[in-house]
């Protein structure tokens, strides 16, 4: 069953090289092959390719598409190269785009970089798989190009500790322009004329920059692409690119979590929509039973919705929106039924993140 699968698939990929057209094919049959025939005299050039049992390419004027089996003596790849010869005598095997199941040594080939330099040195190779045309032989006559959709290729590594890494890239009909990319401290996703790319690590505690290390191993071009960058990590690092400011908080108040997550943009994002920086910082405060809850957010809608626009003041929230469109709050509530911080002190807060905002005097 799997036998008849594959050459049904090779089959529907070998019509898919070239485009349709309304005159009908010959039947053809010879020594343990079989295919057709059809007039190409005024259609667009059509790559030869080759797979083990099948070979669709243009001669004279004529389309084949051939497909063999084993004859006694002879493997069905041989067969298939022996109808080609007998069909087409002048055009060269080696001029054909080969259908190729490669190894690592194939990438360069593939058109993509090997990124083993750029793996970490505790994640051991588990398991790859690349396919693709390789090209014709220097020197043959100009053909058109092998379709670039059947290349596609995945590869794994894990580590001791069980932690692991995910590459892939296979064709795409999108553009960068179309599906910017992602980048984020474990893993990218990016499209380069017309790969989609993906690099996954699981392990969160990954030393900084390697994802990107790999990913350019991978493909040299990464850095240069338009690609959504994805921040996570403690709000200290917002300020530090001078998006947000540390709250100010009453004595006796201590830190218990606080997050940020920054979405900017990377590489040649010159078409298509841009990409807005947006990033969120918040902090949560507590002394004793009281807790203060602080934030900080640039969001692209943030000013297409009304609920965040102005200025909100309550007993023991405050709410506003500045000129850029980042919208704060600072809310204190309780574990129990004591009292929360008054305004005076919520003021206080507010201030030290935007010191332009217009509160009243409590």
């Amino acid at each position: 069953m799997r036998g008849a699968f594959r050459t049904l698939w090779v089959t529907l990929l070998l019509t898919a090289v070239s485009a349709a057209h309304p005159l009908s094919a010959e039947e053809i049959q010879g020594d343990s092959y079989w295919g057709s025939r059809e007039e190409w005299k005024d259609f667009d050039p059509v790559a030869p390719v080759l797979h083990e049992t099948a070979a669709s390419f243009v001669w004279e004027d004529d389309r084949y598409q051939l497909h063999a089996t084993a004859a006694p003596g002879r493997s069905s790849h041989q067969v298939l190269l022996d109808a080609i010869r007998e069909l087409a005598p002048g055009l060269a095997i080696d001029c054909f785009s080969r259908w190729t199941e490669g190894s690592w040594d194939d990438l360069a080939a593939a058109g993509l970089g090997d990124p083993r330099p750029a793996v970490p040195a505790a994640y051991a190779p588990a398991g790859m798989s690349l396919t693709f045309y390789r090209a014709p032989a220097a020197g043959c006559p100009p053909a058109a190009p092998a379709p670039a959709w059947p290349l596609r290729f995945s590869a794994g590594f894990t580590t001791p500790a069980g932690a692991r890494l995910d590459l892939a890239a296979e064709w795409t009909a999108e553009t960068a322009a179309e599906r910017p990319g992602r980048l984020t401290a474990t893993a990218a996703s990016w499209i380069e004329d017309h790969l989609a790319y993906v690099v996954t690590f699981t392990d969160p505690a990954l030393d900084p920059g390697t994802v990107t290390a790999v990913a350019t191993a991978l493909d040299p071009a990464f850095q240069k692409e338009c690609t959504r960058w994805v921040a996570e990590g403690s709000a200290a690092r917002l300020t530090e690119r001078g998006m947000a400011r540390i709250p100010v908080v009453p004595p006796g108040f201590e830190e218990i979590s606080s997050s940020q997550v920054l979405r900017a943009a990377q590489g040649g994002c010159t078409t298509g929509t841009p990409l807005p920086t947006e990033f969120a910082a918040t902090w949560v405060f507590t002394a004793g039973n009281v807790v203060l809850e602080v934030g900080a957010i640039h969001d692209a809608t943030v000013k297409e919705d009304p609920t965040l626009e102005g200025l909100t003041i309550a007993d023991n929230f405050v709410r506003w929106t500045d000129t850029e469109g980042t919208a704060y709050y600072v809310f204190s509530h309780t574990l129990d039924d004591g009292p929360a911080l008054g305004q005076e002190d919520l003021f206080a807060v507010a201030r030290s993140l935007d010191p332009a905002v217009p509160l009243p005097e409590p």
